[in-house]
């Protein structure tokens, strides 16, 4: 979507600047390991990647199960307590 959008950009982690260039040399090659996450994450949007989604989620092996409710249990410890 963005490469449709803009010439350029820059991409922020932490709110600190870890790449700037190009939009297509960014999507081609990009420098940064979160950037490069990023771009791999990014769906990519055809004719039918609705339908696809819906029916790959109706699958039963990725369906989620609820844990029972005596199986969860908080193992938080906090300062002072």
């Amino acid at each position: 979507m963005v490469s449709k959008l803009k010439d350029h950009v820059a991409v922020m982690y932490f709110g600190e600047l870890v790449e700037m260039r190009t939009t297509a040399d960014v999507l081609k090659s990009a420098q940064n390991a979160y950037v490069r996450r990023l771009v791999t994450t990014v769906p990519h949007l055809h004719a039918g990647w609705l339908e696809e989604t819906l029916d790959a989620l109706a699958r039963p092996e990725l369906r989620i199960t609820p844990l029972p409710t005596d199986a969860v249990r908080t193992s938080a410890s906090f300062v002072g307590s």
